[in-house]
């Protein structure tokens, strides 16, 4: 009990948090700013609170805070207009979210900036660009064995070909994705529906097939 009341007084006089109550599990005053930038995204406010984000991260040796300081940088940028300029403070800002999170070890994360960032250029109907970033982050989540990365691109690479109303390249991705859904044990992946993806397969089949009464049941 003793030893526990002096680590406790201890960590309080240098600065460390015990206070971790939220869904992010990181330090209560980083995720309060984390919260507010988030909410900001897009609009003149953001940058500050974000840069306070970061500030009170690095106080707190907080890494995950950290990291989700250039998640929302990545956001902000993406959430700009498009233009010769701001595709290329995207792609640095990808870049970098990448390089914090694999130094700080949060897959989730790096995974994550391919995601959002093939989002953009999708939207700006840049669609080969987007099909490079999820074919990239495919093969890197084959290389790694991780369910999240590989869940995440097969999704998304599934999805692209949809919205070219091109079922039968969407097909494969599908089924990959439902393999590793109920296969994998990643409690990332488990989070997520699998639902969206059993409809868009029902709709690669002919109409009155088995195969559609067997995915919607």
């Amino acid at each position: 009990m003793k030893k526990s009341f002096l680590l406790i007084l201890l960590l309080a006089w240098t600065g460390i948090s015990l206070a971790q109550n939220n869904p992010y599990e990181i330090d209560d005053e980083c995720y309060n700013y984390y919260s507010q930038a988030d909410l900001l995204v897009g609009k003149p406010e953001f940058k500050d609170v974000n840069e306070q984000l970061l500030v009170t991260a690095r106080q707190k040796g907080d890494t995950k805070a950290e990291t989700l300081y250039y998640v929302e940088v990545l956001k902000d940028l993406i959430a700009h207009p498009v233009s010769p300029e701001n595709d290329k403070a995207v792609d640095e800002a990808f870049e970098t979210l990448k390089e914090v999170a694999s130094k700080y070890g949060y897959a989730q994360y790096f995974y994550f900036s391919y995601q959002i960032t093939q989002n953009y250029y999708h939207n700006s109907n840049r669609n080969y660009r987007a099909l490079q970033l999820l074919k990239e982050m495919q093969e890197l989540a084959l290389k790694e064995n991780s369910a999240y990365g590989l869940w995440g691109s097969v999704r998304y690479l599934a999805s692209l070909y949809i919205a070219q109303n091109d079922y039968v390249s969407a097909k494969p991705y599908l089924l990959k994705a439902i393999k590793v859904y109920k296969e994998t044990d990643d409690p990332t992946v488990k989070r997520q529906s699998p639902t969206r993806v059993y409809c868009d397969l029902a709709d690669t089949y002919p109409i009155g097939s088995a195969s559609v009464r067997v995915y919607l049941g």
